[in-house]
C-alpha cells in the first residue's frame, strides 16, 4: 500500500498499469475501491493513479479539520 504523508494524516493511493497517467478521483463520498473493475480496464493502456479521499477509505487525513 502507498501512502502520501501530510501534517494531518496519510492519504492512501495506487498506482496501476504503464503508459500516460490518468488520476481518477471518486466523488460522492465514495473512495478508490468503488470503481468497479474501471481502473483495471484503463490500466491496461495507461498508469492509473487512484486515491482515497480525506475521511475515507484508507486514507487516516480526516475530511475536516477541527478549528483549535
Amino acid at each position: 500500500m502507498r501512502f502520501a504523508k501530510t501534517p494531518h494524516g496519510k492519504i492512501h493511493y495506487a498506482v496501476k498499469g504503464e503508459g500516460p497517467p490518468v488520476v481518477l478521483i471518486r466523488g460522492l463520498g465514495r473512495w478508490s475501491a468503488h470503481w468497479c473493475g474501471w481502473d483495471d480496464m484503463l490500466a491496461k493502456s495507461c498508469k492509473i493513479i487512484t486515491m482515497d479521499n480525506k475521511g475515507l477509505g484508507l486514507t487516516t487525513s480526516p475530511m475536516r479539520r477541527s478549528e483549535e
